[in-house]
């Protein structure tokens, strides 16, 4: 065994350990707080929608996980019809209950995404819903607040008073941010388009306010207590 066989052995094992070192160690999610907002940048291969009580806390594959679609009732037992409009999670689609507050859509498949809006009485964003399960991808309808860099109108008051959070885009990056405390939704709304995103789709909150981030392979993160049992979706960023 000569000595440049030997050096270069050694060269590649050290390239392989800083390279799983780093892998480690890297950044999952990226957290930066300004003056009225935290913003979460997960930094993930893939995107779904999980349903049922349970969040997947158990998985590590998961870096970020958050309520998505409204839920109707604290049911006994978990439906999909529980669920605030059409929906697709795992490849396949659902119908949900109507619920006129959404006007507005995210869905992902391909390693894509795209935001969604309009009236709920005109939807013309549904196909695309079917066109994510079909491809193995997911969906939900909200409430838009933010489409194309322009507010829209919205159901709920802007002088309600509550934490709120949003799934936004902002230079071709998905980020989910959250209000640093309560405040008015318009004043929500405001930091949104100061901070500069594209489009903002609400999350549910109030009482499905829960939700969870890894920030690092050692680090686990709770955003808020877990109030009660009974959760219908989940938004799940995966690594």
């Amino acid at each position: 065994m000569t000595r440049r066989f030997v050096l270069c052995t050694i060269f590649v094992l050290l390239a392989i350990m800083v390279n799983a070192q780093n892998k480690d160690t890297q950044k999952w999610v990226d957290v930066v707080k300004t003056e009225k907002l935290i913003v979460l940048k997960p930094n993930f291969t893939s995107i779904d929608l999980v349903f049922g009580n349970k969040s997947p806390k158990e998985s590590k594959s998961v870096i970020a996980c958050f309520g998505a679609a409204f839920t109707g009732e604290r049911l006994e037992e978990f439906s999909h019809s529980n669920i605030a409009g059409p929906h697709a999670g795992g490849g396949k689609k659902y119908k949900g209950y109507s619920c006129k507050r959404n006007t507005g859509a995210f869905v992902y498949y391909n390693n894509k995404w795209e935001f969604c809006y309009g009236g709920w009485k005109n939807k013309n964003y549904g196909y695309l819903l079917a066109k994510a399960s079909k491809n193995h991808g997911c969906g939900f309808e909200q409430e838009m607040m933010i489409y194309n860099n322009k507010c829209v109108k919205t159901v709920r008051p802007k002088d309600n008073t509550n934490v709120f959070r949003a799934l936004c885009e902002k230079n071709g990056e998905l980020l989910v941010i959250e209000s640093r405390g309560m405040m008015r939704f318009g004043d929500f709304i405001d930091g949104l388009v100061k901070y500069g995103v594209k489009h903002a789709l609400y999350l549910d909150m109030g009482t499905w306010w829960y939700g969870w981030y890894r920030p690092d392979s050692n680090t686990f993160v709770d955003m808020h207590m877990q109030i009660h049992n009974y959760h219908t979706n989940w938004l799940v960023f995966k690594r």
